[in-house]
């Protein structure tokens, strides 16, 4: 993996969802809670060692379900607090495609956080996770 070239406040990114950062109670939500940790470990070990939870995503964007394989297709944005050393970063990480970048970017692709400037957005594409809910997933 390439060294990313981030300067990060932890505190400030853990403090950040503790104060603004609520669960959302629908199934696509609570389906990608329950899973993504276990499908995608190192992805996982990466955002909680920038400060935050999985758990806690800005935002999720469900997509397709493929019924064969049992699973729904998300993207999912991250905020964390500090700066970038450049415009952007682009990583892979388990078949995920992790796009880091200035969050205040006027073609910022997902809502703004509540965040001070500078802040920067963590937004993971591919993710692909079994439903595991007994709810309908369409």
């Amino acid at each position: 993996m390439k060294k990313l070239q981030i300067n990060i406040d932890k505190e400030a990114t853990r403090a950040y969802r503790l104060k603004y950062e609520q669960q959302c109670s629908c199934a696509y939500c609570r389906n990608y809670n329950k899973t993504f940790k276990m499908k995608y470990p190192q992805t996982s070990k990466l955002l909680t060692e920038l400060g935050l939870d999985t758990d806690y995503p800005l935002e999720i964007m469900p997509f397709q379900f493929d019924h064969r394989s049992n699973e729904k297709e998300y993207l999912s944005f991250y905020p964390v607090k500090g700066t970038l050393d450049e415009h952007e970063i682009n990583l892979v990480s388990e078949e995920l495609a992790i796009h880091i970048f200035k969050g205040s970017h006027e073609k910022n692709p997902c809502p703004n956080p509540q965040m001070e400037e500078p802040y920067i957005l963590i937004g993971i594409s591919g993710i692909r996770l079994p439903w595991v809910l007994d709810e309908d997933p369409e």
